[in-house]
C-alpha cells in the first residue's frame, strides 16, 4: 500500500485557531459521524493557515494548489469508510494530525487484500492515493482529536 509518512511542525497557536472555527463556521456532513468538519478551504481562506499549507506542499514536493478542511472529533465521533476518488489519475489526498489525545482513534486503510492501521500523533502527515479506502475509528479518549485533511487534485492547481 502506498502510504507516505512525514512529520510537520505545528505552530503553537494553530490548534487554537482551528478550534475557534467550530464556533463561527457551519459543520459540513461528509464521512464524519458526529464531530465537526469545516467546509473546503484553500491557501487564501485563512491567513494563519498558509504556513502549514506551504509546509505540507513543500514536504511532499507538490506544485500547485490544494484544498483542505478541518476535523474535530470528541466522545465517540469518527469518520466512516470513504475515499476521495474523483477519477483523476495519480491524484493524492492526505491527513495532518494536529492534536491527538490518548485513545483518540487510529486511522485505518484498506486496498483489496491489504490492510494497515496507523496510530496518529501531532505533526504526523499521511499522504496516499485518493482511491484508497480509509476511516478513522472513534475517539474514545477525553480530549479532542483535531486534524487537517487534504485533496491534491490536478484540476485544482
Amino acid at each position: 500500500m502506498n502510504l507516505q509518512r512525514y512529520v510537520i511542525d505545528i505552530p503553537k497557536d494553530f490548534v487554537d485557531n482551528v478550534l475557534a472555527l467550530r464556533g463561527v463556521a457551519d459543520c459540513v456532513k461528509r464521512s464524519n459521524v458526529g464531530g465537526w468538519q469545516s467546509d473546503r478551504c484553500n491557501r487564501k481562506t485563512y491567513k494563519w493557515a498558509r504556513q502549514v499549507v506551504d509546509d505540507v506542499t513543500s514536504k511532499i514536493k507538490l506544485d500547485g494548489d490544494i484544498t483542505y478542511w478541518y476535523n474535530i472529533n470528541t466522545g465517540d465521533d469518527y469518520n466512516d469508510w470513504h475515499d476521495h476518488d474523483r477519477g483523476e489519475e495519480d491524484a493524492l489526498c492526505g491527513c495532518l494530525y494536529l492534536q491527538t489525545p490518548p485513545y483518540c482513534g487510529v486511522i485505518e486503510f484498506k486496498e483489496k487484500d491489504k490492510h494497515e492501521i496507523i496510530t496518529p500523533f501531532p505533526g504526523l502527515l499521511i499522504v496516499f492515493p485518493d482511491d484508497i479506502m480509509h476511516r478513522v475509528l472513534p475517539n474514545q479518549g477525553t480530549g479532542e482529536r483535531v486534524s487537517m485533511a487534504f485533496n491534491f487534485w490536478r484540476m485544482l492547481r
